[in-house]
């Protein structure tokens, strides 16, 4: 479901019934939500009311989405005063939400899977990752962050799943430096379709590395050869429905797109970074 959903956009009661610390400076809460559960997609986001004290909702993206129990898991870092307060909430307490929002990871063709992740960018990742496996896809994770405590969500890394690739940059877990030298080569990538979320330099790091971005997209029979390749914007958000501008970002034509209502992923080749 799109932004432009008026039922997306009608604002919904939600229930927390946990609310459990991460650690480094993260928490997981799962909310009942029926209906936002019924057509949440990997990639989406709620729009959350955090208290009386701040004007503006914040974004958060879906990690997981249960149809059949009615809940959505959410895995949030704290960074400031609205993300604060929902670390507060405790089960039983209600939260003003409206979504799911935004574009979603589309389902590529592709028999194999790459999920590329930086730090809380592995939140919507999971979602997609879990959607690969039921879609029979291989699905390959590599998952960084600067130090261990920040590789959020471990205990839902099964290795009977899916292959996880683990990078800290202090190397106090896998391999040591960060998660884009992690990656194979781009020649390595052909056929297969990569998804990435993270910090805006990773972005950038991901789609130089598979022949994207300025100055790297070589020949058309080079570019032929290269992955599918989507991304997953970070970005804070005022309205989110698309109303305010204030997420736009640039493009190859010139018009810009916004994060909230476009996106918040979008095909490599639709931006500028």
């Amino acid at each position: 479901m799109q932004s432009g959903s008026g039922l997306a956009l009608a604002p919904q009661t939600a229930m927390i019934i946990s609310n459990k610390d991460e650690g480094g400076g993260c928490f997981r809460l799962v909310l009942v939500a029926p209906r936002a559960a019924g057509t949440a997609r990997p990639g989406q986001f709620l729009h959350i009311r955090c208290g009386e004290d701040t004007y503006l909702r914040r974004p958060i993206s879906i990690a997981d989405a249960d149809p059949t129990e009615g809940t959505l898991t959410l895995l949030i870092r704290r960074v400031g005063r609205g993300t604060d307060w929902l670390a507060c909430r405790r089960p039983g307490e209600r939260l003003d939400v409206i979504g799911p929002l935004g574009n979603g990871f589309p389902v590529a063709d592709a028999d194999e899977w790459w999920l590329v992740a930086g730090g809380i960018g592995w939140a919507p990742l999971r979602f997609l990752a879990r959607r690969g496996v039921a879609l029979g896809k291989t699905v390959r994770v590599f998952y960084g962050a600067r130090t261990v405590s920040e590789l959020i969500g471990l205990e839902d890394l099964d290795p009977y799943l899916c292959e996880f690739n683990l990078t800290t940059d202090d190397g106090s877990l896998g391999q040591a430096g960060n998660v884009v030298g992690a990656l194979p080569e781009a020649k390595d990538a052909a056929g297969t379709a990569v998804f990435a979320c993270g910090p805006r330099e990773m972005l950038k790091a991901v789609a130089r590395r598979f022949g994207y971005g300025s100055g790297a997209n070589g020949s058309a029979g080079a570019a032929a050869q290269r992955p599918a390749l989507y991304l997953s914007l970070e970005e804070r958000l005022a309205c989110g429905v698309g109303a305010c501008l204030g997420c736009a970002v640039e493009t190859p034509t010139g018009l810009p797109k916004r994060v909230c209502a476009d996106g918040p992923v979008f095909a490599a080749e639709e931006i500028r970074l």
